[in-house]
């Protein structure tokens, strides 16, 4: 990525029979996922938070964004990214 570009970074967690598997989407760069183990408790509602970090980049949306976790469906989040600074930079992204 070029200073001066944008790109989309994708995270989708797809269900699986101990939980979720993570899977980060960013074209042409290294990306390192995993399983997470979930308990779904009868009578609840899960609802996942995810949150893109990087410094020296512009992000949008900002912040920690919630989404419903329904049974049985993949759930994605999408950020929007600018460098702000020539150079590599590192990207974060906690679920």
């Amino acid at each position: 990525m070029r200073l001066g570009e944008s790109d989309i970074v994708r995270l989708a967690i797809f269900p699986t029979e101990a939980g979720y598997s993570i899977s980060a989407e960013f074209p042409d760069h290294q990306t390192t996922s995993q399983d997470v183990p979930v308990d779904r408790p009868p009578g609840y509602q899960l609802y996942g938070m995810a949150r893109l970090d990087g410094v020296g980049f512009e992000i949008s949306p900002t912040g920690p964004q919630e989404n419903l976790l329904p049974e049985g469906e993949a759930v994605v989040w999408r950020w929007t990214l600018s460098p702000l600074n020539p150079g590599q930079q590192r990207l974060s992204v906690a679920l």
